[in-house]
């Protein structure tokens, strides 16, 4: 990096650090105050939960066999293999967006 586009940054990181402070206290006091009820219930409901496992059944950012679990831990399906993965799961798809809606 070239010194005066690093000195320029330095310059402004207390601003920086400043104004980001400033920011989180703002959302904090809205989570702790007008916003607590939602704050508390947002995301809470039962969900199934799915992710990669090694051959060890560890977490697996990559590659892996899928496991699927329900909200209270009990296994699903346990080390799907990938060539099984479109038997438990698909794609929905919706003319609106480009995303996919897996289920």
């Amino acid at each position: 990096m070239d010194p005066a586009d690093r000195e320029a940054i330095q310059a402004r990181l207390s601003e920086a650090f400043a104004t980001t402070n400033a920011a989180l206290d703002r959302f904090k006091g809205l989570l702790d105050g007008p916003l607590a009820v939602e704050a508390a219930t947002f995301g809470c409901f039962p969900s199934l939960f799915m992710g990669l496992v090694g051959a060890d059944g560890r977490w697996e950012h990559y590659d892996g066999d899928l496991r699927l679990i329900d909200a209270v831990g009990a296994v699903l399906a346990e080390a799907l293999p990938q060539q099984q993965i479109s038997e438990v799961l698909a794609e929905a798809v919706e003319p609106w967006t480009y995303l996919k809606f897996p289920y």
